[in-house]
């Protein structure tokens, strides 16, 4: 167990938290010895790049499973199955518009 001194956000008590490991981005946790939470400082994005999700529309459009995709994207499958819900809504609205 590694003390670190640090307000805790969420009760702002002023005792050192403990590293409580890292989150999916690599980013380290830290749990609070009084109200026992667990927060991360600057908490990282987990948003794919613009040239990822124009890689996943290209291949939607040339109609490639949803695994295939995310193999190939090395992203998960939900990411795709996300774009692809805002690539179908996005063409209901320019259909609903005219």
């Amino acid at each position: 167990m590694y003390l670190h001194c640090e307000e805790c956000p969420i009760c702002q008590s002023q005792k050192p938290v403990v590293y409580w490991g890292k989150n999916r981005n690599g980013t380290r946790r830290f749990k609070c010895r009084t109200c026992d939470k667990t927060f991360t400082h600057n908490p990282g994005t987990s948003r794919i790049s613009p040239e990822k999700e124009q890689l996943i529309q290209s291949l939607l459009e040339e109609r490639m499973s949803i695994e295939g995709i995310a193999r190939v994207a090395r992203c998960a499958k939900r990411t795709v199955y996300n774009i692809l819900k805002k690539r179908s809504s996005e063409s209901i609205a320019t259909i609903s518009s005219t």
